[in-house]
Order: structure tokens, then C-alpha cells, then sequence
């Protein structure tokens, strides 16, 4: 296959009438009719409307945007070209995301038709209409061009960069050049590693000249760096009179990069430590709460920044093999056929897609010939250089913080190219019979294959439990606003799916808390107060430091179980242990407290029971107890256990008396009785007589 010839592009008059035109269009309609396709497929889905995580973190960004609030009052945490580009729309188009979705695939199938023009600037027609058509049918690209997020973008963006920068390279207009600058410094408001690229694209351009001493061609430089700085220099202007220190574009680099490179990432994608909130509402107030309270004083935005980039260092240079086998497992996933999830997973929308799951040119099909077209290139590396400079920097700069499928999905604007000039380089050499040069290609080939399919990635269910979280949440959100406009029925009917897709996760990862605790949260909403009980107990049984679960049991012992109350104290008084600054396990654990201890209230009560009141005299005894006078409350429980010997609270609270008194014969024949009549013995109770050789599953005669 001849490599130069798409050397000879036709003029700018003659292209609109030549066949690249026809094949661009062409290649445009094709990518708009799949992803009009597609849209409409994923029109049935919750979450069409209902965006979730960073989605609706940019969604709600572009909103204040478009409702005037252009400058912020901060340094950039995220990108912001995606959040203006919303915000655009919302102003002065629509607010519907159907339209937003339409919007996006008509430049994604822009982004189709930069891949092919790319090609056919680099190789054959026939190959530039291969990779565009394989970027108009690639699933990855189909299913991010239609999220409201700013995947969309980075790929056009990436394109047209590469695009202008073949073109410049190849001419001597300064004006390409300066267009190719504002593209690079565009996309890296997107994503900021654009900008390294745009560095390195830059370097190349000044040793090649100054090599072969062609200085009047560095006219060009000055032209491209202008194109950088005019995009950028506002943006880092604006950061420096919000925030009042530099930065270039956002402040959330030592972050992400402690993200990626932490003692607890088990996987190489993202994995925040515990004291992160992995919410784009919360995460930036997680890392500065964390860095403030470990440095006893308040940070600014790249003092934060700064803090995390060298505690990731620390860890690396302390730990230099787990940090190289970290940076094995990044390596290996960005080039794993796998598509690693965040804010939603290509297989989960698989559910709502036929287009989705019937199609099968993914990564695992396009990179093995992407990289094999690449190492056949490799002569020739000098007259293709960009494709290397772009793939390789690009590559590193994901792999030295965490792998996402979007994360990566900018170096198919290299692997497709060389996937088409491999594809018919196979061709050519087959109708040439040359057996011999194909061996090695052949062989090379299928051990890509190998590479890119290894299961490197064991974490699947994992992702899919999350995105049935996900979808309950949805299905809540939708509940409460149907309850708001009083249509009890069909809200029952949503809190039931919630259900259905909390069960769901549950079958996913039976040893996980979370599905658990949001079930609890719907039983909750729909009035069955026994079942939310039984999910809260068994999100503390399953995950005993999940504080929000431990939080929602005692309130719902304390606010629905009178005869609780003391359990409520008990699941507070873990919280506080994990968390001593909770402020709301501190707030309730008050409430509790004060609760318990309230000896007139429950006089009260029983002054206007003239039967009696059997939880209050329980918890009269237990607030005399907790008061200091012990004579009484045994009376007072005693009284309670009159009227009901099996009431279980009073039970318990007969062995907590005894337990504080030193008598714990005694303590363990109630805690034994709690045990008969089905129920729990309070921690409290359990922990001591445990502690003193106690075995409370043991009957009298030794048999447990």
C-alpha cells in the first residue's frame, strides 16, 4: 500500500467537487444516521432526562451559565469548554437534551469525517475511507456522542487539532498554523492533557527546522504558540482574579493524580480514597476538607492541588514496586479491550440499545490492527511523526493518573488511521501472494489480539451494581416528584422499580453494603418500616464502618421504634468512633441522649397510664440507670417486665443493668432470654459478657 498517497490533496475549490467530497458526506450521513439511530433507542431510558454524577454536575453547570453567571467565583475544578458549550445552547437554543443529543451527533459525525480527511492526508483513498467509516460505526463513539458530557467535544476537538496540524505541516501559511494552535488550546480546555500534546507538537515543529537549519519556516511556531495563548491566556487570567493564584486552566491536577496513584487504587481506573466523596458535587470539598484538617490550616486552590500531587509522590517513591505494578495495571486496561465506566457503562446501555449490542467494531477490533499499522509505519516514523507524538504523549499522560473508556478514546484518532493503512497493507500483500512478508505480521497480529482481550479487568460486576444503583436512584427521584404532584400510585409503582434494581445489584455483589442501604432509604419513603429495618441491619452487617447506613438505622430506631431508643445510641456511638466529626451522628447522638436520660418525660407517660406502660418503664429504668440510680431502674424495669416478660427492650435493658453492676451471671441469663425470643442483645451487653469468656449461643446444658 503506497503510504504517501494522500501526500497530493486536491485545492480548496476543487475538493468540493472532487470524490473525497462525495465520500465525506457520505461518511457524515452514515455516522448521523447511526447515532439518530441510537439516540432515539436510549429515548426509553431513566436516565435520558435524569442525568446522573458528572453529567448532571455539567448539565446543571451550563445551566447557571445560561442564567447569567458567565466569569464563577472560583479556579476551574473541571474543565469548563463543555460546561460554556452547554450553556450556549441552554441560552439561546434549547433546553431539551434530545436536542443537545442531536446536537452532539451531528459533531460527532463531523469528528467521522476529520478521521477520514486525516487518512486520506497521511494514505490512500481507500483507507481514509475505511477509518471513516470505522469511526462512524465504532460503538465507543456512538454511545459517549450521545451523553451529555464532554467526550464529545474532546474527540472533535482532538480531530480537527491533528486535522490543521497535518495541514500546516504541509504548507506555508502561517494561518494554519495559528488555527491549529486555537484547536489544541480548545481541546485543552477539555481535557487538559491536550495541552501536553499541544507542547510536544510544539517542540517537534522547533527541533525539526532548527535539524535542517530551515529557520524561516519557524515562522509557523509563532503563529501556532499565538493561537495557544489567545485561548488560553483569558481563560488563565479569569482563574487568577477568581481564585487569586495561577492557574492555567483548572486545579484539580495533584488530585486526580493522587487518584491514580494511591496505596488503595486496586485497579488503575478511578478509585478514591475513603475520605473522598466520589461525587462531582462533593469531591473537590472532600480533597480540600482532608488536606486542611491533615495541614491544621486553610489552602488555597493549588496548595490543595500541590498537597495531593506530592503525597502521591511520597507514596511512589516509598513504595516503588506497588507503584510499578500500578503502572503495569493503567497500561494495560488503556489498551484493553474493556471499556472502563464512570459516569454510566456502555454495557449497561446495552439494555435500551439493539445498535449497541449488535455492534462489534469496538477497541478489541480496532486495535490490533491500529497497532500493528503502527509498529509497519515505524520506518517511516520522521514523515509520520504526528501520528507518534500524538499517540504516545497522549497515552502516558492517561496512564500516569487513572484509565477511563472516554479517557482514552481520543488515541482512536491514531489508531484508526493505522488500523485502515494496516488493513490494506494485509490486502496488498495477500494479492501479491507474498507469504513471506506477511509471517511476522501475521504472527504479531494475533498476539495483539491476546494483549487487548486479556481480562485484565475484574471489577465488571462491580461497575454493573453501580449502574443498578444508579437507575434506582433515577426511579426514587422520579417517586418523590410523582408523591409531589399527588399521584401516590404511579410513585409506588417508580419506588417498586427502585426496589427491582436494588435487588438487581444485590445479585451482582451479594457481600455489598450499598444495595442494602438504598432499598432501607425506598422502604423507608413507602411506609414499611419493619423491611427498612431489616435492609439497614444487614448494610451495617455487610459494611460495619458504612457510617450514612449505621446514621439512617438509629434514626429510624429513634424516630419510628420508641422501644429502640438505646439501639439508636448504640449505632451513634459506633459512627462517632469512626467518624468523631460527623455533625450529623453528632446532632442525633444529642437527641438520643437526651432521650434516654429523660426521666420526666416518662413519668409523664406513665402518671396518664393507670395500667401501666411497659416501654416506659423500660426506658424509665434505662434513664435512671444512665442518671446514676440504680435501685430505681431495676424497679422500674422489673415493673416493665411484670407487665411483659417477653418485651425484649426491657430485656435487654435488665442485662445492661446488670452488666454495669458487675453481675453478669445475670446479665447473661437476659441477654439468653433476648436470644429465644429472636432477637439482637444490645452491642453493649454482647461486647462485655463476650469479653468475659460469656458464650451467649450456649444453653445451660452446654449445647449450642
Amino acid at each position: 500500500m503506497d503510504a504517501n498517497a494522500g501526500s497530493q490533496q486536491p485545492g480548496k475549490s476543487s475538493f468540493f467537487r472532487s470524490t473525497d467530497f462525495i465520500l465525506a458526506v457520505s461518511i457524515f450521513g452514515i455516522a448521523f444516521l447511526l447515532r439518530l439511530i441510537y439516540v432515539l433507542e436510549i429515548s426509553v431510558s431513566p436516565f435520558f432526562e435524569n442525568l446522573v454524577i458528572d453529567c448532571a454536575r455539567y448539565s446543571d453547570w451550563g445551566s447557571q451559565i445560561a442564567a447569567g453567571d458567565w466569569v464563577g467565583e472560583r479556579i476551574f475544578y473541571q474543565s469548563p469548554l463543555y460546561a460554556y458549550f452547554l450553556g450556549v445552547i441552554y441560552r439561546f437554543l434549547t433546553t431539551s437534551l434530545f436536542a443537545v443529543r442531536l446536537i452532539q451527533a451531528a459533531i460527532g459525525s463531523a469528528s467521522c469525517v476529520l478521521v477520514f480527511l486525516i487518512t486520506r492526508r497521511l494514505f490512500d483513498r481507500r483507507a481514509a475511507l475505511l477509518a471513516g467509516v470505522s469511526g462512524a460505526a465504532f460503538a465507543p463513539f456512538i454511545y459517549y456522542d450521545a451523553m451529555i458530557m464532554k467526550t464529545v467535544l474532546s474527540i472533535f476537538l482532538g480531530a480537527l487539532g491533528l486535522y490543521l496540524l497535518l495541514r500546516a505541516r504541509d504548507s506555508r501559511r502561517p494561518g494554519l498554523w495559528f488555527a491549529c494552535g486555537l484547536a489544541w488550546a480548545a481541546a485543552g480546555l477539555v481535557r487538559e492533557n491536550y495541552l501536553l500534546i499541544a507542547a510536544a507538537f510544539a517542540a517537534w515543529h522547533l527541533i525539526r527546522h532548527l535539524r535542517d537549519r530551515h529557520t524561516v519556516k519557524l515562522k509557523g511556531l509563532w503563529f501556532y504558540l499565538a493561537g495557544l495563548v489567545v485561548v488560553i491566556l483569558p481563560v488563565a487570567i479569569r482563574n487568577a482574579a477568581a481564585g487569586g493564584e495561577f492557574a492555567l486552566v483548572t486545579s484539580q491536577a495533584g488530585q486526580n493524580f493522587f487518584i491514580g496513584n494511591h496505596g488503595g487504587n486496586r485497579t488503575g481506573a478511578y478509585e478514591p480514597p475513603e475520605f473522598v466523596t466520589a461525587n462531582p458535587y462533593y469531591e473537590e470539598k472532600s480533597f480540600r476538607e482532608f488536606a486542611e484538617k491533615s495541614t491544621g490550616r486553610e489552602m488555597s486552590a493549588g496548595e490543595v492541588s500541590a498537597f495531593y500531587r506530592n503525597r502521591a509522590l511520597g507514596w511512589m517513591w516509598d513504595n516503588p514496586g506497588a507503584a510499578a505494578a500500578l503502572q503495569g495495571k493503567k497500561f494495560l486496561l488503556f489498551f484493553n479491550d474493556y471499556e472502563v465506566a464512570d459516569n454510566q457503562s456502555i454495557y449497561f446501555m446495552e439494555r435500551y440499545s439493539q445498535l449497541l449490542r449488535m455492534n462489534f467494531v469496538r477497541f478489541g477490533f480496532i486495535a490490533p490492527f491500529g497497532l500493528l499499522g503502527l509498529a509497519l509505519l515505524w520506518r517511516r516514523r520522521k514523515q509520520f511523526a504526528p501520528l507518534y507524538i500524538f499517540g504516545i504523549v497522549y497515552a502516558a499522560s492517561v496512564i500516569a493518573f487513572f484509565v477511563f473508556g472516554r479517557y482514552r478514546l481520543p488515541v482512536m484518532l491514531v489508531l484508526l488511521p493505522a488500523d485502515a493503512y494496516a488493513t490494506f497493507w494485509i490486502i496488498d500483500k495477500v494479492r501479491q501472494h507474498d507469504w513471506k512478508a506477511l509471517l511476522k505480521p501475521a504472527v504479531a497480529l494475533v498476539g495483539l489480539f491476546i494483549f487487548v482481550c486479556l481480562p485484565v479487568y475484574r471489577y465488571h460486576d462491580e461497575v454493573m451494581a453501580m449502574r443498578f444503583i444508579n437507575l434506582g436512584q433515577v426511579h426514587v427521584r422520579l417517586g418523590l416528584k410523582l408523591q409531589d404532584e399527588s399521584r401516590p400510585e404511579r410513585a409506588l409503582a417508580r419506588f417498586g422499580e427502585a426496589l427491582d434494581a436494588y435487588a438487581q445489584a444485590r445479585k451482582l455483589l451479594p457481600l455489598a453494603a450499598e444495595p442494602h442501604f438504598y432499598a432501607g432509604r425506598v422502604l423507608m419513603l413507602t411506609g414499611n418500616l419493619r423491611e427498612a429495618e431489616r435492609q439497614y441491619r444487614r448494610a451495617v452487617l455487610k459494611g460495619p464502618r458504612f457510617v450514612a447506613a449505621r446514621v439512617e438505622l438509629a434514626r429510624l430506631l429513634f424516630d419510628q421504634r420508641v422501644g429502640a431508643i438505646f439501639e439508636a445510641h448504640e449505632e451513634l456511638a459506633a459512627v462517632l468512633q469512626i467518624e468523631p466529626d460527623n455533625a450529623e451522628a453528632k446532632e442525633l447522638h444529642g437527641r438520643v441522649m437526651a432521650a434516654l436520660r429523660d426521666q420526666e418525660a416518662y413519668e409523664a407517660i406513665l402518671a396518664d397510664s393507670p395500667n401501666g406502660n411497659t416501654w416506659a418503664f423500660t426506658y424509665l429504668g434505662v434513664a435512671l440507670l444512665l442518671n446514676g440510680d440504680e435501685e430505681k431502674a431495676f424497679g422500674a424495669i422489673e415493673k416493665a417486665l411484670k407487665l411483659n416478660q417477653d418485651y425484649i427492650p426491657a430485656n435487654n435493658a435488665m442485662a445492661l443493668l446488670f452488666v454495669l453492676i458487675n453481675k453478669h451471671d445475670a446479665a447473661a441469663y437476659y441477654a439468653k432470654r433476648v436470644l429465644k425470643l429472636g432477637s439482637t442483645v444490645w452491642h453493649t451487653i454482647r461486647r462485655e459478657l463476650e469479653s468475659r469468656g460469656y458464650d451467649l449461643y450456649r444453653d445451660d446444658s452446654g449445647r449450642r
